[in-house]
């Protein structure tokens, strides 16, 4: 029962982001810029998977994914860090590590331009940019990073300023 509460929930969210115009340009950017590669796929999912996964496999991915030399955990206030450790210990003592599956073809991105349209009626015009960069372990990440933000990133990144402050657009 709680399953297919959830089930709906998704189902609705998937069906909001279809609405929404900036989520379905970066969807689309996304799959063209990474075809062979899980990037390309909604991080909620499609439609026809969530509405077909049952009881077994949704467990079944869980226990896969969902192990605690996968998580990050993060503490923050006023505690002293030993108690913290054991806590978090005892509450993962019953938890055994999973062997860690890496994905395959993770460098695999699309070379070259590849332009794509995504057609809605919608007010407006949206655009989006995507191009290959080094692994996040990189050292030139951190500056390509910095660059994103400074060309695109917000009402005073360049992009901005030029193309809809001073152009108009």
């Amino acid at each position: 029962m709680e399953l297919e509460r959830e089930r709906e929930v998704i189902l609705e969210e998937i069906r909001m982001g279809q609405d929404d115009p900036s989520r379905k340009v970066f969807q689309q950017t996304m799959a063209t810029l990474f075809q062979e590669h899980p990037y390309r796929r909604p991080i909620i999912g499609f439609e026809k998977t969530i509405q077909s996964i049952q009881r077994d496999q949704m467990v079944s991915f869980f226990k896969k994914w969902y192990v605690p030399n996968r998580a990050t955990l993060v503490a923050v206030g006023d505690f002293g860090l030993q108690k913290m450790e054991e806590k978090v210990r005892e509450a993962f003592k019953v938890s055994y590590p999973q062997r860690l599956v890496f994905l395959q073809g993770l460098r695999r991105r699309k070379k070259g331009i590849s332009p794509c349209r995504v057609r809605r009626e919608f007010q407006g015009n949206l655009s989006s940019d995507g191009c290959s960069i080094p692994s996040v372990k990189h050292e030139d990440t951190p500056a390509l990073d910095a660059l994103s933000h400074i060309l695109g990133g917000g009402e005073a990144s360049r992009l901005i300023q030029k193309v809809k402050l001073e152009e108009g657009w």
